[in-house]
């Protein structure tokens, strides 16, 4: 390397292979820096895309917002097309499928139908035989549920949600109390635990929300805890809760097993916005076969 010297300043003559190397350095540099800009703009993008608002991304509390309307909850927009989400929920020891359910929501229709598929019976497909809930579940988890569920319906789930049975009361605390109509006198029974219920209207408690789904009962207990989840969804779905739906996602979605991130939860804001506004009407329906479910 040769140094030659002007004033004070050091003049640096770099030889062939070192300005080749520099040119390669530098190069790289502004690859890395280009694709760092890339990947902002497209986190950009699907911010908005999601309806973030970008000047409110971050507010006073450090915390994560949504663009809302300063009089409060937005209008209900014009919705098309529909979501299915399986709902499923296991014993504490999370082996055994004690619930589950489909639920398809056409924003199309405005319908809601609620499907109750039997936990015992064997009638999903998993390799060459038909099996029940459980042996899915226990065979290779909740994707080979969902699978299996979408065979036997032949219906794709854009989302699962599920739960153990103790998380069950922590969750539905997030809601006010339930008003649930019983047809019939109704006890269920669990090891030396029992509650019963008279036939008609009245308010049920976290506890009791609990048992109706875990504990055992004469009757079709099925249909019951379908006709639940509809006033789960009727009652639930409210203006003040889906104005306070950040909080109820976030109190939520650590009981759960759930592939709903919370991009998918933003995204959902205007389905959830119709489902909470009485200006639209909708219908509710607890259905008990296939065909029903897909028609």
């Amino acid at each position: 390397m040769n140094w030659l010297w002007h004033g004070n300043a050091d003049v640096v003559f770099r030889t062939y292979d070192e300005r080749k190397k520099f040119r390669r350095k530098k190069a790289a540099l502004i690859f890395v820096i280009s694709g760092v800009a890339v990947i902002l703009l497209t986190l950009f993008f699907l911010f908005l895309s999601v309806g973030f608002d970008v000047d409110r991304i971050i507010n006073d509390n450090g915390g994560i917002t949504i663009n809302e309307e300063e009089s409060g909850l937005l209008s209900p927009k014009e919705v098309t097309g529909q979501k299915n989400i399986l709902m499923y929920c296991t014993d504490d020891s999370d082996e055994k499928i004690t619930f589950l359910c489909a639920v398809r929501f056409n924003m199309d229709s405005k319908q809601i139908k609620v499907f109750p598929i039997s936990a015992t019976e064997k009638i999903l497909p998993l390799n060459s035989k038909n099996v029940n809930a459980t042996s899915c579940y226990n065979h290779a988890g909740v994707l080979q549920l969902v699978e299996s569920v979408e065979k036997y319906t032949g219906v794709e789930f854009d989302k699962y949600i599920g739960c153990k049975e103790g998380s069950i009361e922590g969750i539905v605390a997030n809601f006010d109390e339930l008003k649930f109509n019983f047809p019939d006198d109704m006890t269920f029974e669990k090891d030396s635990d029992s509650i019963t219920f008279q036939s008609g209207s009245q308010t049920i408690s976290d506890d009791a929300i609990y048992k109706i789904l875990t504990y055992s009962a004469d009757g079709n207990t099925t249909a019951l805890r379908a006709t639940l989840v509809i006033s789960m969804f009727t009652q639930y779905f409210n203006e003040a809760n889906i104005e306070n739906r950040d909080n109820i996602y976030a109190n939520i979605i650590s009981q759960v097993y759930s592939d709903i991130s919370y991009i998918d939860f933003v995204s959902y804001k205007d389905y959830l916005v119709v489902l909470a506004s009485d200006q639209v009407e909708k219908q509710y329906s607890a259905v008990s076969t296939v065909e029903e479910f897909t028609s």
